[in-house]
């Protein structure tokens, strides 16, 4: 098991997806990794599952496409109320 925290933190796309090769071949080696990140758009691109906390409570628990649509996290990330444009 490896577990790593923000290992993207200040790495530019590109950058990113060489971290993002490197953990799936690290993965596929049948290593479990245990990653805490901010940068979503990396997350929703490696992850199997998804644990979302907000403030040290899991607000959503699942596969990338259900965690992405739940409405807590979208409330705790970007807010409750709607901009308008």
């Amino acid at each position: 098991m490896i577990c790593l925290d923000e290992v993207m933190a200040g790495l530019n796309w590109n950058e990113s997806l060489e971290v993002i090769q490197l953990l799936r071949n690290i993965h596929q080696e049948g290593i479990t990794i245990i990653l805490i990140e901010h940068n979503i758009s990396a997350i929703l691109e490696i992850s199997q599952r998804i644990v979302v906390l907000n403030y040290g409570t899991k607000i959503a628990d699942g596969a990338p496409n259900e965690v992405i649509e739940s409405k807590e996290v979208v409330e705790a990330y970007l807010g409750k109320e709607e901009i308008e444009w």
